[in-house]
């Protein structure tokens, strides 16, 4: 049951594993603020499908009493511990760095999914 409603979330972070650990290119420049940029609208976007997915599926599911009922906490704190676990690995990989505006791209990316469960099913 829990795959069932999880499965999508599974493969979603499989995707941005592979992403974010694979070698890096030369994002597109924007002429905007240095926070909009490509990669940190890229970052708030993959975060925000992420944890918008991660609330759905722990609330559909049935089989972790918990996580059915607290879905939205535990999905921002999963969502935001891998974004912090791949930003870790990417400060020891050589083409990689660490960099705190990914990682606030992030969080503001998980609570815009959370605003937009919230916008949509709690109304």
């Amino acid at each position: 049951m829990f795959l069932r409603y999880n499965i999508f979330t599974i493969l979603w972070c499989g995707l941005i594993f592979v992403l974010a650990l694979a070698p890096s290119r030369e994002l597109p420049r924007t002429v905007y603020w240095n926070l909009l940029s490509f990669d940190k609208v890229a970052h708030m976007f993959f975060y925000f499908i992420l944890c918008l997915q991660m609330i759905i599926g722990f609330r559909k599911q049935h089989q972790f009493k918990r996580l059915k009922h607290q879905g939205e906490f535990f999905a921002i704190l999963i969502a935001f511990g891998i974004s912090l676990f791949i930003e870790l690995v990417q400060g020891v990989l050589p083409s990689r760095s660490f960099e705190f505006s990914d990682l606030a791209a992030n969080f503001i990316g998980c609570m815009s999914g959370y605003a937009v469960f919230l916008l949509i099913y709690r109304l």
